[in-house]
């Protein structure tokens, strides 16, 4: 993302068509704490990079981020999120081993990252929109979701929410509402025994 798609005035992140997975364009509401975020990047911003993330190269000079999987990686394992396991093969139970870089070089072991993915936090995203009372079709346009079951695939309930239906479900009957078959409408129904 560079810093002319970030609009302070109008508090909207604006994604251009064809920068987004979907291809589409799409606007993002700047919110209040990634505004702070956004400012205290801008204020260590080099002129020359047009960059909103950006890493400092070998010459202290800002310059665009290839890929931040192993940055991500390596945090989530620092602050217990994730780790590297051994590549075991299915078929003897052994460790799997790269392939040796050189003819001196010792065989390591293959490993896999288990853990946080970064795109968990779309999920995060979908959900904190949905619980603070955005609509889905809003929630949709805002994540980049175009299919209804993908966005379904992130909107997943929690043990949390089923709690909350409870409570309110609770209150519901507290205030003196009842069912649409009250009592006096209610039906004798002979239940089998086992």
């Amino acid at each position: 993302m560079k810093w002319d798609e970030v609009d302070f005035l109008s508090g909207v992140i604006r994604l251009r068509p064809g920068k987004t997975k979907s291809g589409k364009g799409r606007s993002i509401p700047i919110v209040p704490q990634l505004r702070s975020l956004l400012v205290e990047q801008r204020s260590r911003r080099q002129n020359d990079c047009p960059h909103v993330c950006f890493r400092l190269d070998r010459g202290g000079r800002a310059v665009k981020i290839g890929g931040f999987r192993k940055a991500w990686y390596s945090a989530c394992m620092k602050c217990g999120l994730g780790k590297m396991e051994r590549v075991i093969d299915e078929a003897t139970g052994q460790p799997v081993y790269l392939k040796p870089r050189g003819l001196s070089s010792k065989p390591k072991v293959k490993t896999v990252y288990v853990g946080r993915l970064f795109h968990d936090l779309r999920r995060s995203g979908v959900q904190n929109l949905l619980r603070a009372g955005v609509s889905e079709k809003i929630a949709m346009c805002i994540s980049g979701q175009i299919i209804r079951s993908v966005f379904d695939w992130y909107n997943i309930v929690s043990d949390r929410d089923i709690s909350e239906a409870a409570q309110k479900l609770a209150a519901f009957h507290d205030n003196g509402h009842l069912s649409d078959t009250d009592s006096t409408e209610m039906r004798q129904v002979d239940i089998p025994t086992i």
